[in-house]
């Protein structure tokens, strides 16, 4: 089948289309569409370099994947849960009193700590690092405390799994969309500090199949913003 870019097309991601397998039918779906002609023109004021259209493309993929994330069953989400709570559990008992038995703290990287202001973490020894990290927190919990905790939440999502209400058919796309908008949304504000609702209408509707307004993205993203998500 013959495929044909429309004229704003991104060079860079009409090259990609010759390169990939995975995904394939998709861009170029979205790099022949005339619905496309407006929102790839928005792009190319904001994007500047040939790896950032690979970027995007990459977070396109993301979003659906997101989007179309397979419902597990109940039955099968209770087993999953009561497995980490049984693995949680186990691991809680075999590094009971043994020398992994440490203060969360103590798993923390070098950068999480520069991250909080403490940059010569790797070379303090142990007591200045308990010093140092009950400045930024006054009670750190063991590891096998966090995994007592752990197994107890995964118990209660287990139960919770056994009476949740199956989601139907009309809330299934709706969750797809949701899903799919907010991605695409947040990853737009984060890269270049706008959501583009209009931008991300095109690409969602395309994606999924199905009209999705421009007036539905600004709200759910919104409403994601206001719910503190973003």
């Amino acid at each position: 089948m013959t495929f044909e870019p429309v004229p704003t097309a991104p060079r860079a991601l009409v090259e990609l289309h010759s390169q990939i397998r995975v995904g394939r039918d998709l861009l170029g779906a979205l790099l022949a569409s005339p619905k496309m002609r407006r929102p790839w023109r928005e792009l190319a004021r904001r994007i500047e370099r040939p790896t950032e259209w690979r970027e995007l493309w990459g977070e396109i993929r993301y979003a659906l994947r997101c989007a179309r994330k397979p419902t597990p069953s109940r039955r099968t989400k209770r087993r999953r849960f009561e497995k980490i709570a049984a693995v949680a559990r186990e691991l809680a008992q075999r590094i009971g009193n043994g020398p992994l038995d440490l203060r969360a703290y103590e798993y923390f990287a070098a950068d999480d700590w520069a991250i909080l202001g403490i940059e010569d973490w790797p070379t303090l020894d142990s007591l200045a690092r308990s010093d140092a990290a009950h400045r930024v927190l006054t009670h750190w919990p063991s590891m096998v405390e966090l995994l007592r905790t752990m197994e107890k939440r995964a118990r209660s999502l287990a139960i919770e799994a056994t009476t949740e209400p199956r989601p139907v058919e009309r809330k299934r796309r709706a969750a797809e969309v949701n899903a799919m908008t907010r991605t695409i949304c947040g990853y737009l504000v984060r890269r270049y500090g706008s959501p583009m609702y209009g931008t991300v209408a095109a690409i969602a509707s395309i994606a999924l199949g199905e009209r999705v307004p421009k007036e539905t993205v600004a709200q759910i993203y919104r409403r994601y913003v206001q719910k503190g998500r973003h």
